[in-house]
């Protein structure tokens, strides 16, 4: 059977999102649990192959739930500026994640490997698929 992580989380993700202290959009806020769930895709880009090599865990926390708001930033957001703005929420939602499973010395460590991996390939890679399937809209110079 093929390990889907959205079975961990069978309750409402958008109050588990909450309750941990998420930066959230607007948007996310409003929308439905289900449409947050189906749109949701866990660590790295839907359907890819290198996914399989993408670790889910920062040194035994699983991080896959602060992604939940990434993605669905990533599937409403329209400019540049909405895309660095969901990127960033992103590596705020990990730390706030790893946080209070932490000592401080652990917490050091994870918040660097989030900014190192997690945020740095978002912030990088993640421009095809943030816009992928939107309008796009030539610069006139």
């Amino acid at each position: 059977m093929k390990y889907n992580f959205k079975n961990r989380y069978k309750y409402d993700v958008k109050q588990k999102c909450i309750d941990a202290g998420f930066k959230l959009s607007k948007s996310f806020l409003e929308a439905d649990n289900e449409d947050i769930v189906n749109n949701w895709n866990g660590i790295g880009a839907s359907g890819r192959w290198y996914n399989k090599f993408i670790p889910k865990t920062i040194w035994l926390v699983n991080v896959e739930l602060p992604s939940c708001p990434h993605d669905w930033q990533y599937k409403v957001g329209v400019n540049l500026y909405e895309k660095q703005r969901a990127d960033k929420s992103y590596l705020y939602n990990i730390i706030a994640w790893v946080k209070p499973v932490s000592t401080w010395f652990m917490f050091k460590l994870r918040r660097i490997r989030a900014y190192t991996m997690y945020y740095s390939f978002v912030s990088h890679f993640g421009y095809k698929f943030f816009f992928k399937g939107k309008i796009k809209i030539n610069n006139v110079t």
